[in-house]
């Protein structure tokens, strides 16, 4: 470093360049192409670190050395990777395999048993008469031969691993270290060593005859050019030849059955040298961006600023001027700091044993570049790329290097030979990519227009080359057995017309065309020899009509049976690799339209150009440093409160996002500085302790002012007023109080509509986000009087009224009951029709009174006794209510609200649940013979959790992400919009138990996590969506108690029984899953629209949705009363009897029979129009006794014999219908019949 004379200048210049990179990370510069490999890798890896197939020792072998002393370091510990392939089945199942063959029998045919080969005769069904018979010829698989034993085994365990498994072997990869002895006898090491020196003195050979050609070539001496040439090329041979030699000694020591063979080492050369790769492709992430990896090296560009070439002048003699490359001298510094040998023991005396321990590292990087440009091909299948496959230009616009293309390979189309010559050298015209890919597709078009044009303008000699495949059969053709391809079928059809002598030899050269006839056969049996159409025209006929199957071959074109559309297909698989796919990956449109793109990069493509594209959340933030962050604080202003910003002041409050540990110290850091902030305003900075008495006298007096506040705040009485302001015009209070956030919260709650997701019969009321409200419903019920009750000297009246003054009323009847107007169930007449309204806890502690009282004669009827609270609810308020406005009440804060304070909304007012109001989360449950699949989705971060109930802990999921992804495809071809699927990828989380327990505790633990982060992340109010074969009310109280903090909806849809049967159970339940899964949200969304119809909230949807709008019913005063069997699903009423109208009198069991067989609305079937049927009983009864009413509804009167009034069975008059009198006989038909007739006519 002492002779360097300018370091002092190219370190200042490598600072300002990496100091000027850092400050500006994004750049608008071209980059340079470089590519970095380590000079002999593998041979170098041996030679550093001494590795030789006897040097890898074990404790048992150092313990018998004599140089293993105390402080030692002859041992040299290496980790390397070992990979091992095992079979999925368990050993119980082998054993199930094994005890299956030996009930097998087994027979041969006909062969010596040395000789004999061997086929399983077992079959399902198999008459055991006819096994005995042929027991001559069977042996049983015991007495099988070990070697037959063994791979019947083999073959049986295989099949029933890809059957249960959907896999043969399964592969693992552990780090394993192993001890290289430094001090072994060095003769692997110094052979390697001097094919390697020279190698490296035939490469300078090789330089210095290049630099003799330069000089040759500028003095016009062609035999000296011509020498220079035959030497460059012998010594370029011969550095190939031992670059061969060098790797051939690390490959040979892991091939099985080398004298020196050592898997350890192989594994340890390998593992250094990938270790290599992958810190270097690190670093450069860090710099540039790598291109592609290589086994030992790495392309990657630069930017252009980088640091890269420097010349050091020297006062050195020798070397007065030294080039050195930046990039490859801080990859070598990376290498000489983690993989140099500092235990490296030379031998110095051979008698006495004595070593040299030195540091040793021949390790280096080589640097090459920089280059124009490189072109990498796409690959047709999504997520995959093409490796070791692409081409790099000089700065000059030479190809420098080719690598992996048909053009260099034998046996190509020469179509696409000519195409890829001349496409590489199109991408370096145009000044942008569109210019770029237009000269490109300019290419492509003329081939792909000579293809389509059945390539009429070019003769059939020329067209043969275009299109002719050549073949070389490495094996003589019997060898190939029943195998099918191009050449065989060549090989074939050559030995036909030329003999079989051409294919008693390796190596026959097969040069065919592919024919489109016979028509649907496989390509491998439609190659035609080229050399047929170089024979006589006798022959050629023959054998094409033979091989294409026409009856007539006479004036053939060669272009009428070629198949154009195979080597179209040819062509367009290469254009989609060079130049669609890069080219839509660029964002550039298709250059070449006749080649479409793949069906991923398709949806790929139209995803990405959808104008509803969903946007990540992401693109809403913006990243600011600290000093900018202050200096808008200062200047902003709060325009809102919010319940974070309580006690703060009116400045900005917002901070810099920072990672807090849980929830409760964020509320009492909030809380503290809530309070600090409002003293601190109030009595300035505080004092310091300090270390005088007055000093202290001084900070206490503060602090007891400061406490006395503190004092105030915390009693302080909440003050809201007793009326809610509905003006939102008017300005909030800015000091951020509690009160205020209170305030604002009831207005928002008392003003706005409530959209209900559910109603529930519960006690329990837990606060979120999502509120729970409680609603005080009474029971309502309505008695039927034949008389007044004002006029009537019953104590009917009066029972009720002392019945409620036990339970605390002070209430009189009047104003516990109203006479209403309803109809009645069946056409049955309401005389004095009352609604009664107790409280349901007194209705069930005097039911029995209440039933006493109301079994009076003169009660027609009792109905709607029997109505679930919950239903009435959902009759009454549907599925958005909201707060009468004259019924504000003083205690806003009551979280308590009575049933007449409610009133129903439409929903022409407010839509119901708009999209993106709340979050769902997908809960599965099935259990089914003894077994248990439990899994929960949470698409909002992707997550699925997942409980297995099995007899062992053993997980046998498939792919889940892969079978997910392949139901969404099976959606998205059947039309459905990609915002219903969940598409993203998705993390599994899977724990199998034995122990049911385990697994309730696991998912209660986790869906109470749930809320705590809502809570946290501020996110959109949870409901679950919930798919079980157990009832919710068993999970709620016994299992899933964490349930009963959300809200949720039941998807009535039911997995067959005895589902989970068989080994595999695991991958039905997971596969059924993620089909229930992924219509999930197709069900809620259809479930939703029906629920706007219906008006009732999403998680009361009925388990049968063909049902009657039910919302908003309750506020027709003229409804008819409900008669249908509700059944209580909670279990309140039990011991109430079923059916409603019980106090009905004797007289009406004349409607018996319709009462209690209700007509059925819903019959499954298959019908063309809309039917309904009816069943008419004494129809020419009736209508005899009607005659004489239907014509007066006519107009005319005819005068029967029965009379204009209708006597009395008691012996009375007959009582003439009129308005005033309500009262009427039980079966006058005529006059019940009147009020129907009148709406006829």
């Amino acid at each position: 470093m002492d002779l360097i004379e300018n370091l002092s200048e190219i370190k200042e210049d490598i600072l300002q360049r990496l100091q000027h990179l850092k400050n500006v990370p994004n750049r608008l510069e071209n980059p340079n192409i470089y590519h970095l490999d380590v000079g002999a890798m593998y041979p170098n890896i041996i030679l550093t670190n001494r590795l030789q197939p006897s040097a890898i020792v074990d404790s048992t072998i150092c313990a018998q050395c004599d140089l293993n002393r105390p402080n030692a370091r002859c041992q040299r510990k290496m980790d390397w990777i070992w990979r091992g392939t095992y079979v999925p089945a368990t050993r119980n199942e082998l054993q199930r395999i094994q005890l299956q063959l030996e009930n097998e029998r087994f027979s041969f045919n006909g062969q010596s048993i040395e000789k004999k080969s061997f086929l399983d005769t077992s079959k399902k069904g198999t008459n055991t008469a006819s096994n005995n018979n042929n027991n001559n010829n069977t042996l049983s698989f015991h007495e099988l031969p070990q070697e037959t034993q063994l791979s019947i085994e083999r073959k049986r365990l295989a099949d029933y691993c890809r059957k249960a498994y959907k896999k043969v072997n399964h592969t693992r990869e552990e780090t394993r270290e192993t001890t290289v002895c430094q001090c072994e006898n060095s003769f692997y090491v110094d052979t390697v060593r001097a094919f390697r020196d020279r190698r490296y003195e035939y490469k300078g050979l090789h330089k210095k005859w290049k630099k003799n050609l330069t000089n040759a070539a500028k003095k016009d001496d062609l035999n000296e050019a011509k020498r220079c040439n035959n030497l460059i090329v012998i010594y370029d041979s011969l550095q190939l030849a031992h670059k061969c030699i060098l790797n051939s000694f690390y490959g040979y020591v892991m091939r099985r059955g080398a004298r020196w063979h050592r898997m350890e080492m192989g594994g340890i050369v390998c593992t250094t040298g990938s270790t290599i790769i992958k810190r270097t492709r690190e670093l450069i992430e860090q710099i540039g961006r790598p291109i592609e990896l290589d086994t030992d090296g790495i392309w990657c560009v630069l930017p252009a600023t980088f640091p890269e070439n420097y010349e050091l002048i020297t006062r050195d003699p020798s070397r007065p001027k030294v080039v050195i490359s930046y990039p490859c001298s801080l990859l070598n510094l990376t290498i000489k700091d983690h993989y140099t040998n500092d235990q490296y023991h030379e031998l110095v005396d051979k008698e006495k044993h004595q070593y040299k321990i030195r540091s040793e590292n021949s390790i280096f990087f080589e640097i090459d570049g920089p280059y124009l440009a490189m072109i990498l091909p796409a690959s047709k299948e999504e997520g995959k790329r093409i490796k070791k496959r692409y081409c790099v230009f000089n700065m000059d616009g030479t190809i420098a290097e080719l690598k992996g293309f048909e053009v260099k390979r034998n046996g190509e189309l020469q179509l696409i030979k000519i195409f890829q010559a001349s496409v590489f050298e199109a991408f370096l015209k145009g000044t942008t990519l569109e210019e770029c890919y237009n000269h490109v597709a300019t290419i492509a078009d003329y081939w792909l227009d000579m293809l389509y044009s059945h390539a009429k303008d070019i003769s059939d000699k020329e067209l043969f080359e275009l299109i002719s495949e050549r073949r070389t059969m490495s094996r003589m053709l019997s060898d190939y057995g029943e195998q099918k391809s191009t050449s065989i079928s060549t090989a074939k059809r050559l030995a036909e017309f030329l003999g079989e002598g051409v294919n008693k030899d390796k190596g026959l050269c097969c040069r065919f065309v592919i024919a489109n006839v016979p028509r649907d056969t496989p390509v491998t049996e439609c190659a035609i020899p080229l050399a047929i159409f170089q024979s006589e025209q006798s022959i050629r006929n023959h054998y094409l009509r033979k091989w294409l199957r026409l009856t007539s071959i006479d004036n053939l074109d060669i272009r009428e049976i070629l198949d154009w559309n195979y080597y179209i297909d040819r062509f367009n698989s290469c254009i989609q690799k060079i130049i669609t796919i890069p080219a839509a990956l660029q964002n550039i449109r298709n250059p070449v339209p006749r080649v479409s793109h793949p069906d991923w990069l398709h949806k790929r493509l139209v995803e990405k150009n959808s104008l509803y594209k969903q946007k990540r959340i992401t693109d809403v933030f913006n990243s600011i440093d600290k000093q900018t962050h202050i200096d808008n604080n200062e200047q902003r202003l709060i325009l809102t409160n919010d319940i974070e910003d309580i006690g703060q002041q009116t400045e900005s409050s917002i901070k810099l996002i920072k990672k807090t540990k849980t929830l409760k110290r964020k509320r009492d850091d909030l809380n503290d500085k809530t309070i600090t902030r409002q003293w601190r305003i109030v009595l300035g900075p505080p004092p310091s302790f300090g270390q005088t008495t007055n000093q202290h006298i001084k900070w206490l007096n503060y602090q007891k002012r400061k406490w006395e506040i503190q004092h105030e705040q915390r009693h302080q009485p909440t003050i809201i007023s007793d009326k809610i302001q509905l003006s939102t015009k008017q300005k909030t209070s800015s000091d951020g109080k509690i009160d205020t956030y209170i305030r604002r919260a009831a207005e928002h709650l008392h003003t706005r509509p409530w959209q209900i997701i559910s109603y529930e019969l519960t006690d329990q009321i837990v606060e979120h986000e999502l509120v729970q409200i409680k609603i005080k419903v009474p029971r309502i019920f309505y008695v039927n009087y034949r008389t007044s009750i004002e006029n009537n000297n019953n104590n009917t009246h009066e029972q009720l009224k002392q019945t409620q003054r036990s339970s605390g009323y002070e209430r009189t009847i009047n104003n516990c009951s109203k006479r209403v107007n309803r109809l009645l169930p069946h056409c049955s007449q309401a005389y004095y029709l009352y609604e009664y309204r107790l409280d349901e806890n007194h209705f069930h502690d005097y039911y029995t009174d209440i039933m006493t009282d109301l079994s009076n004669p003169n009660i027609e009827g009792v109905y709607e006794m029997n109505v679930p609270l919950d239903f009435r609810l959902l009759v009454t308020l549907g599925c958005i209510c909201s707060l009468r406005k004259e019924q504000y009440r003083t205690n806003v804060l009551s979280n308590l609200y009575q049933y007449d304070e409610l009133e129903f909304l439409s929903l022409s007012e407010q839509t119901y649940l708009q999209a993106g109001t709340l979050q769902c989360i997908y809960l599965y449950i099935h259990q089914d013979n003894g077994k248990l699949f439990i899994a929960l989705f949470i698409p909002n971060n992707s997550r699925v959790f997942i409980g297995i109930l099995d007899s062992i802990r053993e997980n046998h999921m498939p792919n889940l992400n892969k079978l997910l992804k392949n139901e969404c495809e099976k959606r998205l071809q059947k039309g459905i919009d990609t915002n219903l699927l969940p598409i993203n990828e998705h993390q599994f989380e899977v724990k199998v138990d034995t122990d049911i327990q385990n697994i309730w505790k696991r998912f209660n633990k986790i869906i109470a996590s749930l809320r705590e982060n809502d809570m946290e992340t501020r996110t959109l109010s949870i409901y679950l969506a919930i798919q079980s074969n157990i009832s919710i009310c068993d999970l709620q109280s016994s299992m899933l108690s964490s349930l009963n903090d959300y809200p949720k909806v039941t998807l009535s849809i039911k997995d067959k029984t005895n589902l989970y049967k068989g080994l595999d159970w695991q991958r039905t339940a997971a596969r059924h899953a993620l089909q229930h899964y992924a219509n999930a949200n197709i069900i809620l969304v259809n479930m939703l629209e029906q629920c706007r119809y219906l008006h009732i909230p999403l998680g009361n949807f009925p388990d049968d949705p063909y049902q009657p709008d039910l919302g908003g019913k309750e506020q027709d005063d003229y409804r008819m009363l409900l008669t249908a069997n509700i059944n209580d699903q909670n279990g309140n009423n039990q011991h109430i009897n079923s059916t409603d109208n019980i106090f009905k009198n004797a007289n009406d069991e004349i409607h018996s029979n319709k009462q209690n067989h209700p007509f059925e609305i819903n019959h499954s079937g298959f019908y063309p129009t809309s039917c309904i049927e009816f069943e008419l009983v004494g129809l020419a009864i009736c209508a005899v006794l009607n005659f004489q009413k239907i014509h007066e509804a006519e107009g005319s009167n005819f005068d029967l014999g029965f009379g204009t009034t209708v006597q009395n069975p008691l012996g009375g008059p007959g009582v003439v219908p009129s308005i005033n009198n309500t009262s009427m006989t039980a079966y006058d038909e005529t006059s019940q019949c009147l009020p129907a007739l009148r709406l006829l006519r």
